[in-house]
């Protein structure tokens, strides 16, 4: 239920999506009620700005980005292994084109292979469940890409049950057992690093986080770019976590409202 709600909230309420509703309503209301129709495209005009003009984006997810940095070599060879989050992966292309298809979060899933081939011998868990009508699922493309880097078959544990971020560490626990009490690698974006850490330490894991695919530069500037398109990006990827951190909080995903180190 929680998973239903938040996928149709999210729909209508993320910037982007809510300047085109704006602008398609105030069209359409144009026609039989001038001022209300005026009032509508001038907030989606606004929003347009706000998100997709000033770099409100890179405001918004900066301080998410910050909240963790990589742990220390000595800090990374203590880890039991690394768990990494799905999200980047398209099975609906894999399953088109034959071959693994990675969206805008690609570098989640190569930063991970990157740190897996560090840890040599050590367990690669991949948890991510969402699967296509045609039956091929986000963990399946993990794997193809995962194989295809080079990481050993032996080392992957798939788990393709979980279907957002609290689910992830539910059933990452289950998978794990008494091995859940090693720190473990945590590997997601940075962006997205609080909420997930938030959603393993109540499911009692203890993880070692490690972030990969930063959206901010980290040096305090905010690049005005005036790239529309990849500013309302940001903006709904920041927007999207920090409303998901009140959510979690307040529903008991997470016992803190920003997870810190």
């Amino acid at each position: 239920m929680f998973f239903v709600a938040a996928k149709i909230f999210w729909a209508l309420f993320q910037p982007s999506n809510l300047a085109a509703i704006l602008a398609a309503g105030g069209l359409i209301t144009l026609i039989i009620w001038r001022r209300l129709g005026l009032t509508l495209l001038a907030a989606s005009a606004m929003l347009l700005i706000t998100f997709g003009v000033l770099p409100t984006g890179q405001w918004l997810i900066a301080p998410l980005e910050a909240r963790f940095a990589r742990p220390s070599d000595d800090a990374i060879k203590t880890a039991a292994g690394l768990i990494v989050l799905g999200g980047t992966e398209q099975p609906g292309m894999m399953r088109s084109r034959g071959e693994p298809s990675l969206g805008f979060e690609a570098a989640r899933l190569g930063g991970a292979a990157a740190l897996a081939h560090r840890l040599s011998d050590k367990p690669v868990i991949y948890t991510g469940g969402y699967r296509e009508p045609g039956g091929i699922s986000q963990a399946d493309v993990a794997r193809d890409f995962l194989l295809g880097v080079g990481i050993a078959k032996k080392r992957l544990i798939l788990e393709d049950q979980s279907q957002d971020t609290a689910e992830n560490a539910i059933y990452t626990q289950k998978i794990l057992g008494q091995r859940a009490d090693k720190p473990w690698l945590l590997v997601t974006s940075a962006f997205h690093l609080p909420r997930a850490v938030g959603a393993f330490h109540r499911a009692g894991m203890t993880v070692i986080p490690y972030p990969v695919a930063y959206r901010s530069s980290g040096n305090g500037v905010n690049v005005w770019n005036f790239d529309v398109a990849e500013n309302l990006r940001i903006s709904d990827l920041a927007m999207h976590e920090w409303i998901g951190l009140a959510a979690y909080y307040m529903s008991g995903r997470s016992a803190t409202l920003f997870p810190a180190p």
